[in-house]
């Protein structure tokens, strides 16, 4: 084939994936325009009311997670790495527009067989542990949280990742990697790791991306992929390691909180506490992000709320909050 067929082709292609990114990232809840009633008549106190309610529910998941561990906040997010220069910018935008829309917000989480939960009943699974405990306060907030755990024992990321809309949804705002058992941290791990990354911003909502581990890769990431995919690490281990010789919520763990005799108990498979911890970590971690974007929506309100009904909402949206 031809050097010009090639990038007619090229061409083409790309100009079929703007049309179909655009047409799907338009909002779709609400009114005809997108725009929540609470925000189209301007209901400034059904607004806060949802902001407080939120901020509360935040509040209340913070204090349980912290008494069940005995450990303060700070301690439970410690461990967070930001290889974004701008750090939480574009997950708070995210959260942010999905608050002022009233859209759900998408986390999908692709990994192996402990991600999956292999062992412990299916709502043991760390993902849906961190649903159990976040969902609730994304519904005070007004947020629909969806959590999918796309966890398959035995699969690494690739060749799945090339497939990112097939394999993990199209419309995921928050993507997890955690393929820390079937794909080594080395030379040969490190490409799979970039790729996932890469074709993770060809999806059309270009979600925020978070591992499982601080793979020697991630910094050669800056200055690339970072700031565009606002990417993080979160790796449990560190706090593993502070609660297990004192805290009774990791220690003497095992498979199912109750008996069962679920296919996967194996050594490297974690137990119902490790589950736990991984789910309620990321929870409030999480949980934490969502403050920061009440917070900033309050803020929002405050300075502009004298523009009666939102006049400039459309720049709001698309231009401010994005």
């Amino acid at each position: 084939m031809g050097k010009g067929k090639i990038c007619l082709l090229l061409s083409s292609s790309i100009l079929l994936f703007a049309r179909v990114a655009a047409d799907r990232f338009k909002p779709n809840e609400g009114t005809e325009t997108g725009v929540p009633q609470d925000l189209h008549d301007f209901n400034i106190t059904q607004i806060k009311l949802r902001i407080h309610r939120g901020l509360d529910a935040v509040s209340r998941l913070i204090h349980n997670v912290t008494s069940l561990y005995g450990v303060s906040e700070s301690v439970m997010t410690d461990d967070v790495v930001w290889l974004s220069s701008s750090r939480d910018k574009k997950l708070i935008g995210q959260l942010l527009r999905a608050l002022v829309l009233r859209t759900k917000f998408v986390v999908s989480i692709a990994g192996m067989s402990d991600t999956a939960g292999h062992g412990n009943l299916a709502s043991e699974a760390y993902p849906n542990v961190m649903k159990a405990a976040l969902g609730p306060v994304f519904a005070a907030a007004g947020v629909d949280l969806n959590v999918r755990n796309m966890g398959m024992g035995g699969t690494p990321s690739f060749p799945n990742s090339l497939c990112m809309a097939d394999f993990i949804g199209d419309d995921t705002d928050l993507l997890v990697w955690d393929f820390r058992l079937v794909e080594s941290d080395s030379v040969r791990g490190e490409p799979k790791a970039e790729l996932f990354l890469r074709h993770a911003l060809l999806l059309p909502r270009s979600p925020s991306v978070m591992y499982k581990r601080r793979l020697r890769v991630l910094p050669s990431f800056k200055g690339k992929y970072a700031d565009f995919a606002g990417v993080h690490a979160l790796d449990e281990m560190k706090l593993y390691n502070k609660l297990h010789k004192t805290s009774s919520a990791v220690q003497s763990d095992k498979f199912c909180q109750s008996s069962c005799d679920c296919p996967g108990q194996v050594h490297w498979h974690a137990g119902w506490k490790m589950q736990r911890l991984r789910g309620l970590q990321m929870a409030i971690f999480y949980a934490k992000m969502l403050e920061k974007a009440l917070r900033e929506f309050n803020s929002r309100l405050t300075s502009e709320g004298k523009v009666v009904g939102f006049v400039s909402l459309t720049d709001l949206i698309w231009k401010r909050v994005l």
